[in-house]
């Protein structure tokens, strides 16, 4: 029988085994319970990204300095949450990781203290200037990337430096214009796409599909 050929075997018949659990997922997860996920060594930084749903926790984008990270979405995705976790988590795990920023229409990246932002701009030639002097890691975030533009987010795009990490966050169809400024960024193909269109995935050369679930 089937019963005797599982007990020879040595398989615990299914109707035996405790029902799996299986928890719902949060609605709403806030910043400070994501941002003492990261993690910074020597080479790379590991920067949270929202939540894990195989293992309910926070998800993590390792990033390797002297590369790039594009954050792509529409209005209301959540672009300037992800730059501010980034940005947080960051200052809170290296001291010595200098972080800049630049939000040209304000929000929760300009609220943060310490760091490095061009006060007008005017100040922009001199902000990129200071992030190619600097010594040591540096973190560049750029929110609102449709908003900015010229040359001298060009020679930030530009920069080899193994040190820095410049992330870029905007609408998709904005970051893929042929002209646009960042366009050098995205030869490493680190992204965070929200609740990205099928096409998104170009930004990186990867296919997400015909169809997306929807959440």
């Amino acid at each position: 029988s089937v019963d005797a050929a599982v007990v020879e075997l040595g398989v615990e018949p299914a109707r035996h085994r405790p029902v799996p659990r299986i928890d719902a997922l949060p609605a709403v997860i806030s910043i400070d319970e994501v941002v003492g996920a990261a993690v910074v060594v020597d080479r790379a930084i590991s920067i949270p990204v929202g939540l894990d749903v195989r293992t309910a926790s926070p998800a993590l984008s390792v990033v390797p300095f002297g590369e790039n990270v594009i954050v792509a979405g529409a209005a209301g995705t959540g672009r300037s949450s992800v730059l501010t976790a980034f940005a947080r988590a960051a200052g809170g795990v290296a001291a010595d990781l200098a972080v800049f920023a630049v939000a040209p229409r304000g929000g929760p990246l300009s609220e943060i203290d310490g760091l490095d932002r061009p006060t007008e701009p005017a100040d922009v030639s001199d902000w990129v200037d200071r992030i190619i002097a600097a010594p040591g890691r540096r973190l560049v975030l750029v929110d609102d990337a449709d908003r900015v533009g010229g040359p001298n987010f060009e020679r930030l795009a530009a920069l080899r430096d193994d040190g820095v990490i410049v992330v870029v966050a905007g609408r998709a169809d904005d970051l893929r214009a042929p002209g646009h400024w960042s366009r050098p960024l995205l030869r490493f193909r680190h992204a965070v796409l929200l609740r990205p269109e099928s096409s998104d995935g170009d930004l990186v050369r990867v296919s997400l599909g015909l169809r997306m679930a929807n959440f």
